[in-house]
C-alpha cells in the first residue's frame, strides 16, 4: 500500500513539473535542437539565442524597452504592495477589534465578493478609470487593493493577538492608530509577508488588465511587454517556439524569486484562515 502511494505521488509530481521543465529546457534550444525527432529530454548543447532574440533582438537594437518594462514592473509592484498593506491591516483591525451592529453581516457580504471574478468587471472598471482620469499605475493596483481574501486573512490573524496588549496600550493613552503601529504592526510580520507575496504575484502576472491600461510601448510592464514582443518575434525569427519559451521562463523566474524572498511566511500565511 505504501509503495502504491509513493508511485501515485511520483506520477502527480511528474505531471505537475514536467511542463515547467520542458519550458525551461526548450528555452535553451536553438532551431536545430527544437527540430530533434524524437525530442531529447536532456539537451546535449545549450544555446542562449532565444534569450538574445527576446531581450535585445537579432542585431541588438530591435527591443530597446525591456529595461523600461522591468523598471515599470518594479515600481508597480512596490507601490502595490505598500498600498495593499496600508489598506488591508486597518481593515482587518476594524473587523477584528471594533464591535458595531451588523459587523458580521457586512464582513461576510464583503467576503462573498470573492465569488465575482475581477475579469467579469473589467470593462466597467476600464470605463470608470478613463472617465475619472485615474493615474494608470494606481488603476493597475485597484482590482486587488481591496481584496476580500487579504482582509479575511488580516482579520483572522489579528484575532489571535491577545486583547490584553491592546488594552494595555489603551490604558497608556494610545489611540487606534497608535495601537495599530505600536502593537499590531510589529506582530504582523507573517501576515505582511504573505500579503506581499500574493500582492506581488497578482500585480506582476495581471496581463489582461495591464494590457488594456498601458497602451504606449515604453509604459508597459514586463509581463505585457515580453509576451507581446515574443508574439511579434514569432513572425521575425525562425525559432518561434523557443522565443516564447524563453519569455515564459523569464516570467516564471521572476515569480519564483518573489516566492523565495517570502517563502518562510508562506505556510504561516496559508494557516491564517484556520486560526481561531
Amino acid at each position: 500500500m505504501a509503495v502504491l502511494k509513493y508511485i501515485m505521488l511520483a506520477i502527480i509530481i511528474f505531471v505537475l513539473f514536467f511542463p515547467l521543465y520542458w519550458m525551461i529546457q526548450g528555452s535553451f534550444l536553438d532551431t536545430k535542437g527544437m527540430a530533434w525527432i524524437p525530442p531529447r529530454f536532456i539537451p546535449r548543447t545549450i544555446s542562449f539565442t532565444n534569450y538574445k532574440l527576446l531581450l535585445i533582438g537579432e542585431t541588438g537594437g530591435e527591443n530597446k524597452y525591456v529595461f523600461s518594462w522591468a523598471s515599470n514592473s518594479v515600481i508597480l509592484v512596490s507601490m502595490g504592495v505598500a498600498l495593499i498593506i496600508a489598506v488591508t491591516l486597518p481593515a482587518g483591525y476594524a473587523f477584528s477589534v471594533f464591535k458595531f451592529k451588523g459587523r458580521n453581516a457586512l464582513f461576510w457580504l464583503f467576503i462573498s465578493a470573492t465569488m465575482l471574478h475581477a475579469y467579469m468587471l473589467i470593462v466597467p472598471m476600464f470605463v470608470v478609470v478613463k472617465r475619472l482620469g485615474i493615474p494608470l499605475r494606481l488603476a493597475a493596483i485597484l482590482p486587488i487593493l481591496f481584496s476580500p481574501v487579504n482582509i479575511f486573512l488580516a482579520k483572522n490573524f489579528i484575532d489571535t493577538i491577545p486583547r490584553s496588549l491592546l488594552d494595555s496600550a489603551e490604558l497608556d493613552g494610545a489611540g487606534e492608530l497608535r495601537k495599530i503601529f505600536s502593537v499590531v504592526l510589529p506582530l504582523c510580520a507573517p501576515l505582511i509577508g504573505i500579503l506581499s507575496l500574493f500582492g506581488s504575484i497578482s500585480l506582476f502576472g495581471d496581463f489582461l488588465w495591464q494590457l488594456l491600461l498601458f497602451q504606449q510601448l515604453k509604459s508597459q510592464t514586463l509581463v505585457v511587454g515580453l509576451i507581446q514582443w515574443s508574439m511579434r518575434a514569432t513572425f521575425l525569427y525562425v525559432n518561434q517556439i523557443g522565443v516564447m519559451l524563453a519569455a515564459g521562463t523569464i516570467l516564471f523566474g521572476v515569480m519564483f524569486v518573489l516566492f523565495c524572498f517570502t517563502s518562510k511566511y508562506f505556510t504561516k500565511g496559508l494557516n491564517l484562515q484556520g486560526v481561531k
